[in-house]
C-alpha cells in the first residue's frame, strides 16, 4: 500500500507541477512532501536521510535527463529512495501487526474485551494487551538461534486482573513512591491512596496498569490512549495520555505523551520484569549489569529518597514544637520561604544525591549481580540512579547474560532509572507455563523521573502545566524535555554499536566479551 501510494503521490505532484510550467517549484515543494512523511505514510521524520536522499536523487535525475514527462521521473525517484530507505526496509524486516481477543474483564470491574496485539519481525516478537498496555511476552533469540520469552507474566487474563507486582505494565500517573501520599501543587495539597503504606505507589489503587486503553493499530506498532478524569486517584486535572509501542526490525520503542487541563505531576514508565536467561529461570545472579550514572538517591526504610534539607526542617519543627511551642510560626515561615523560592536553594544542601564512587552502587563498569550483592551484603537493588540530563535519547544501562549471549541496552530521555532486582517476588505467583517467580528471579530497569520529586524542594518536579491562555485552556506538553521515551533494540548477534538514539537487546557470540559503550 505504501509503495502504491508513493507512486501515486509522485505522479500527482510531478504532473501538476509540470502542467503548470513551474519547473523551478518542484525543487522545494516536492522534497518537502517526503520530509513530512517519508514515502507517503512513513513516520514524521524531518530531514530523514532517506527523504533527503530521495530529493537529491530526483533533482539529479531531473537535471541530467531534463525529463518533461512526469512518470519516468517519479518512478526513478521512488525506486532510488526505496532502495536506501529505512522507512520501507525493502530488504529488511517488516513489522507484522496482528490482534486477537485475549479475554473479557469481569462485569464488576466495568467489563469490556481485552485485546492482545502481536508485533512481529524476523528477530523479535512482542505481545501487548489493552489492559494497562501490558507487555505480556517479549521473545528474542539467543546465540543458539532459538527464541525465548524474557519477560515475566501470565498465560491468562485472570493473572493480570488479580493482584500482581505490575508485570509489564504502564505505570502512571506517577511512577514509584510519593511520601505519605501527599503533595502540594499551586498551593493546594492533594491526598492520594496509601496503597503501599505509608506511601502511595505507582499511581494508587487503580493506576494506569489496571484500566482498559483504546488501541490504534499503526504500520509498525500500536498506540494506546485514554483520558484520566480530573480527580482520578486523587490527582488534579483531566489528563489525556498516549502510549505508543513500535517495532522497527529489532528495535522496540515506547513513547509517552500527555496533555492536561491543569497542572499535575506526571512520571510514566514501563514495569517489565526481565530475565535474559528466559522467564521462569530461577535467578539473575549470573547477569552482568552496568548503569551509566555517577550518582544515585539513598532511601529510607520505606524506600523514599532522603532529602537532607527537608528532613532538617522537619526535625527543627519537632524540636521547636516540643520546647518552644510559641515559635512554631517561625517554622511555617521558613518552610514557605524554601518552597516558594527555588532560586534560593542553590546555597542549600540538595536532596540527598550521593556519589556512586567507592560504593555498592557504582555500576559504571559491568558487575556480576550475584557476586556483587554478596560482596556488599546487599539484599538487592531498588534505587533510582541519576542519569545525564539531556533532551536527546542517551545510553543509560546494560544487562548481559553470558550463557545465552543475550544483551540488553536501554536508552532514554528521562532523568532517572529505577533498578529493581525483584526483591519482593516470593514464588507465590504461578506465571507463564506454570513457572514460579522467587526472589531475584528478574530485574527491572524503569526509566522515569526521580521518586517523590514532587515533595523534594531540591529535585526537579516533572509537571504538566496549563498554558497562559487562561482558565480551562491547556497545552500539549511532550514531557521530560521533549517526550518520555524508552527504546530496546533486539538483535540476534553481535553488531556494531548503535547510534545514541537507539538501544538494543541482542546476543553476543561465544568467546566474545560484552561490548561497552565507547569501547
Amino acid at each position: 500500500m505504501r509503495l502504491q501510494l508513493s507512486f501515486r503521490l509522485a505522479e500527482y505532484w510531478l504532473a501538476s507541477l509540470f502542467q503548470r510550467g513551474a519547473r523551478k517549484t518542484y525543487g522545494t515543494v516536492y522534497p518537502c512532501l517526503f520530509w513530512l512523511g517519508p514515502l507517503g505514510g512513513g513516520s514524521c521524520d524531518f530531514l530523514a536521510p532517506s527523504s533527503v536522499l530521495f530529493a537529491v536523487c530526483f533533482l539529479a535525475a531531473a537535471s541530467a535527463f531534463r525529463i518533461s514527462r512526469p512518470q519516468p521521473a517519479a518512478y526513478l525517484g521512488v525506486v532510488v529512495s526505496l532502495l536506501f530507505s529505512r522507512d520501507i526496509q525493502l530488504w529488511g524486516e517488516m513489522t507484522e501487526v496482528t490482534r486477537e481477543v485475549f479475554g473479557h474483564l469481569p462485569q464488576k470491574g466495568g467489563g469490556g474485551a481485552v485485546e492482545k496485539f502481536l508485533l512481529k519481525s524476523d528477530r523479535v516478537q512482542v505481545e501487548i494487551i489493552s489492559l494497562g498496555c501490558i507487555i505480556t511476552a517479549l521473545e528474542t533469540k539467543g546465540r543458539d538461534g532459538n527464541l525465548s520469552d524474557i519477560v515475566l507474566g501470565f498465560d491468562r487474563l485472570e493473572g493480570y486482573v488479580n493482584k500482581h507486582p505490575y508485570f509489564g505494565a504502564t505505570i502512571g500517573r506517577v511512577a514509584n513512591r510519593i511520601a505519605n501520599g501527599k503533595f502540594t501543587v499551586e498551593g493546594k495539597e492533594y491526598q492520594l491512596a496509601l496503597n503501599n503504606p505509608p506511601n502511595s505507589l505507582h499511581g494508587g489503587n487503580k493506576g494506569f496498569d489496571k484500566v482498559l486503553w483504546t488501541p490504534e493499530v499503526l504500520l509498525n506498532g500500536i498506540r494506546f490512549s485514554r483520558t484520566s478524569p480530573d480527580g482520578e486517584e486523587g490527582y488534579p486535572g483531566e489528563l489525556k495520555v498516549w502510549v505508543t509501542y513500535t517495532l522497527d526490525g529489532g528495535e522496540l520503542a515506547i513513547n509517552y505523551r500527555a496533555q492536561s487541563s491543569s497542572t499535575t505531576p506526571i512520571s510514566l514508565t514501563n514495569h517489565a520484569y526481565f530475565n535474559l536467561a528466559g522467564q521462569g529461570s530461577h535467578d539473575i545472579y549470573n547477569h552482568m549489569v552496568s548503569i551509566e550514572a555517577d550518582s544515585y538517591l539513598p532511601v529510607d526504610d520505606t524506600l523514599i529518597p532522603t532529602g537532607l534539607f527537608t528532613d532538617i526542617v522537619q526535625c527543627f519543627r519537632a524540636a521547636v514544637s516540643f520546647f518552644l511551642w510559641f515559635l512554631e510560626p517561625l517554622c511555617e515561615l521558613l518552610e514557605q520561604a524554601v518552597c516558594s523560592s527555588r532560586a534560593s536553594l542553590c546555597c542549600l544542601p540538595p536532596g540527598e544525591v550521593a556519589a556512586v564512587q567507592d560504593t555498592a552502587f557504582d555500576l559504571r563498569k559491568p558487575v556480576e549481580l550475584g557476586r556483587h550483592m554478596q560482596k556488599f551484603q546487599l539484599p538487592g537493588f531498588d534505587h533510582n540512579f541519576c542519569l545525564e540530563q539531556s533532551a536527546a535519547r542517551h545510553y543509560c544501562a546494560r544487562a548481559h547474560h553470558p550463557p545465552s549471549g543475550r544483551t540488553m541496552e536501554v536508552y532514554t530521555t528521562q532523568p532517572g532509572i529505577q533498578f529493581y532486582t525483584g526483591n519482593f517476588l516470593d514464588g507465590s505467583l504461578e506465571g507463564k507455563g506454570g513457572s514460579v517467580y522467587p526472589k531475584h528471579s528478574a530485574f527491572c530497569l524503569e526509566t522515569q523521573n526521580w521518586p517523590d520529586a514532587v515533595n523534594k524542594v531540591t529535585i526537579a518536579v516533572l509537571e504538566i502545566r496549563t498554558s497562559a491562555g487562561g482558565k480551562g485552556s491547556s497545552e500539549l506538553m511532550e514531557v521530560t524535555h521533549t517526550l518520555m521515551e524508552t527504546q530496546w533494540l533486539l538483535r540476534p548477534g553481535l553488531h556494531s554499536f548503535v547510534p545514541e538514539d537507539r538501544c538494543w537487546l541482542g546476543c553476543v557470540p561465544p568467546n566474545v566479551d560484552a561490548v561497552t559503550p565507547g569501547s
